[in-house]
């Protein structure tokens, strides 16, 4: 009986796991639906250090529960896909995104905005701290700090 017991829970977790879709956000992350501003890039680099650019320059983010991810990247417009998946605590997890698509514009892209577009690929784990989402690249050579916004 413990045999077919055990059958039976592998048998739905498999089936609950095939449902999931690994290119859409995760139905259970607290970041689902959620807007934020960046304000911070720190880099591990030599020559890096903390900047605060959100008086610099104006990128924002809209995570969808549907795995649509909407980017303000100063003057531009952007998409994507994003997925997560929290650790046992919900305040940190895994991260990933697609390549932004960026709406065609005559504007000249941004240093900063640049900068991100080359990351958000490498981009792989997030910490919620309070009202605030870090977002890491892989090997942690940068972090991107961003401050979540109101609801509207």
């Amino acid at each position: 009986m413990k045999l077919s017991r055990f059958l039976s829970i592998l048998a739905v977790g498999v089936v609950l796991v095939g449902c999931a879709d690994p290119g859409r956000g995760w139905m259970g992350s607290p970041l689902k639906d959620t807007s934020w501003q960046l304000v911070t890039v720190e880099s591990r680099a030599k020559d890096g250090g903390r900047q605060y650019v959100a008086s610099q320059v104006d990128i924002e983010m809209t995570l969808r529960a549907s795995g649509d991810a909407a980017f303000t990247l100063g003057c531009e417009q952007g998409t994507t896909d994003w997925r997560a998946t929290p650790d046992r605590v919900d305040t940190q997890g895994e991260i990933r995104f697609y390549a932004i698509e960026v709406a065609a514009s005559s504007c000249e892209p941004d240093l900063i905005v640049s900068q991100f577009l080359d990351d958000v690929t490498f981009l792989k784990g997030y910490v919620l701290i309070q009202n605030h989402l870090y977002l890491d690249t892989e090997a942690n050579e940068k972090t991107y700090g961003w401050r979540k916004l109101s609801s509207q």
